[in-house]
């Protein structure tokens, strides 16, 4: 179009056609480029349409195989979720008190989330919702598909911070001496302020203050320190307890379980940084 401007510009010697002929191409230019962009414009909105309607979710976790096979951490197809979990889900009904789950599509993401969270060293889920959101249910699930071992505590009138702390050295012993991955799942309503102290310690380091005298901290040094050796580290004092307290981050995590109504969780998270801080939030949205 604009060759035969040129062209017809170059053979008229009138200036008045030249300037009628590309005012009329002008006119025919742009409405030829206006339906081309209303073209476009239009497939772009059904394509975005489509994948609004079709999304292909990007779920990643080390279950790809299901719980009895390979653990190799990668994305998840979303076709084979739902069957992965709900067979876990069965599995975990039939040897357990059956929790009744209905595993909609956020519920599978949120076994996805927390499996994912206790995969590192020092991973903590704080996981936020109302009351009866299945936080509780879901994290036990997603304990079953880690194959992690189950830790409560059962709170009683009678149930004291020596308790705890005699838990605590049992969790150590287990995660710590024994290697065995562990989850504590701690609920609001067993959180006080006074094992908020000591939770706070686990969430952060990894070492409880004051959790064993120097006694106890002799005899489990005793304990440790032919494992020690045979990892290829110093067999010091120091050593062997640093190398304990590794073991722990890596197979203690603990899960917290809140609800986001009141003032509870937000004066607990101002008077204790290492509620956010050393925690990965996972939201459970009514």
């Amino acid at each position: 179009m604009y060759l035969a401007l040129y062209g017809f510009n170059n053979k008229s010697n009138k200036k008045c056609e030249r300037s009628e002929v590309g005012f009329n191409i002008a006119i025919l230019s742009s409405k030829e480029y206006h339906e081309k962009s209303t073209r476009y414009q239009t497939n772009l909105i059904v394509q975005r349409q489509i994948l609004n309607l079709y999304p292909e979710n990007l779920i990643f976790c080390n279950f790809i195989a299901g719980i009895g096979g390979d653990r190799c951490y990668d994305q998840m197809p979303n076709d084979k979720l739902e069957p992965v979990i709900t067979k876990a889900l069965k599995e975990y009904n039939d040897n357990f008190a059956d929790m009744g789950l209905v595993l909609f599509e956020d519920a599978l993401k949120h076994v996805c989330r927390i499996t994912r969270i206790v995969l590192p060293p020092g991973g903590h889920p704080l996981l936020i919702g109302q009351r009866s959101s299945g936080k509780q249910s879901l994290t036990k699930l997603a304990v079953f598909i880690m194959t992690y071992t189950l830790f409560m505590i059962s709170i009683s009138s009678y149930y004291g911070m020596n308790d705890l702390r005699n838990d605590l050295r049992l969790l150590y012993q287990k995660s710590g001496v024994k290697g065995e991955p562990i989850m504590f799942l701690f609920n609001e309503v067993q959180i006080t302020n006074e094992r908020l102290t000591y939770i706070t310690d686990l969430l952060t380091s990894g070492e409880v203050a004051e959790l064993y005298n120097s006694d106890e901290k002799e005899d489990l040094i005793n304990q440790i320190r032919p494992k020690v050796k045979a990892d290829g580290r110093s067999d010091t004092r120091d050593s062997c307890w640093g190398w304990l307290i590794d073991r722990v981050r890596q197979n203690l995590h603990m899960t917290l379980c809140f609800s986001p109504v009141g003032e509870s969780l937000r004066k607990r998270a101002s008077q204790f940084s290492a509620l956010i801080n050393s925690t990965v939030i996972d939201w459970f949205h009514p």
